[in-house]
């Protein structure tokens, strides 16, 4: 859906596809039903494996740091593949989580034609002749979803930092701050002149797509902790 060179930063998501062939990433190229379960049961893998995976996972990143110098944080994104964060927090007992949360009906809608663009690009096959595909895909979600708020229940609160999707878009600044401030950080000037740039931009930004909001039973116990988060008071530091 986006093209990306050598050098370009990308998510966790991209080296576990790549280097491993394991991710949900996986299913645009090759959509069988059957591979959906097995792509996304990672604590179902025997335990050999996971250690390997998790193993070299960990290498990456030690030479990483090692190449960019001390005192530097390591920021990973993973958008999918809940079922490895449990692992991840055992494997890295330092490192820090942030949630983004978004309202089901929201991020399905969005996410149902990326996936059905993005397959179709890959391979030709429209998902939407796939009569297994919608329903597969809504509930693979759903189990993503409890197992995200099974992670957060379970971490302390010095692990976890919670934001929400409708305060980052509309108030970039203060939700960043609310990042650094958890970790101790002064957001660069130049961060700040990056974002302030975003901001101006998201006005008339092209998202390359537009969809119809639906909604699914079985988000509800997850809709409610959004809404919790979307509670949460910010502060207004634009002018700062």
């Amino acid at each position: 859906m986006h093209e990306n060179t050598l050098n370009d930063v990308e998510e966790d998501g991209i080296f576990f596809e790549e280097r491993f062939f394991y991710h949900f990433f996986i299913i645009m190229r090759f959509p069988y039903q059957s591979l959906l379960s097995y792509l996304e049961d990672f604590d179902k893998l025997p335990a050999r494996q996971r250690e390997k995976i998790l193993g070299i996972h960990r290498r990456v990143i030690q030479k990483i740091i090692y190449l960019r110098g001390t005192d530097r944080l390591f920021l990973s994104k993973e958008p999918k593949s809940t079922a490895k964060l449990k692992f991840l927090a055992e494997l890295y007992p330092e490192a820090r989580f942030v949630f983004t949360t978004r309202h089901s009906a929201d991020f399905l809608s969005s996410l149902e034609l990326l996936l059905q663009r993005s397959t179709q690009c890959k391979t030709g096959l429209d998902t939407t002749d796939m009569p297994w595909w919608r329903p597969s895909i809504i509930e693979d979600q759903r189990r993503d979803c409890e197992r995200l708020l099974q992670m957060y229940r379970k971490l302390p609160d010095n692990r976890k930092i919670t934001i929400s999707f409708n305060q980052l878009t509309r108030q970039p600044m203060p939700t960043l701050k609310r990042i650094y401030d958890r970790l101790n950080l002064k957001i660069p000037t130049t961060i700040k002149q990056h974002i302030w740039a975003l901001e101006d931009a998201q006005e008339t930004r092209d998202r390359g797509y537009d969809y119809k909001v639906t909604s699914h039973a079985g988000f509800e116990a997850y809709d409610r902790f959004v809404a919790e988060i979307d509670t949460l008071p910010t502060e207004d530091i634009t002018t700062q």
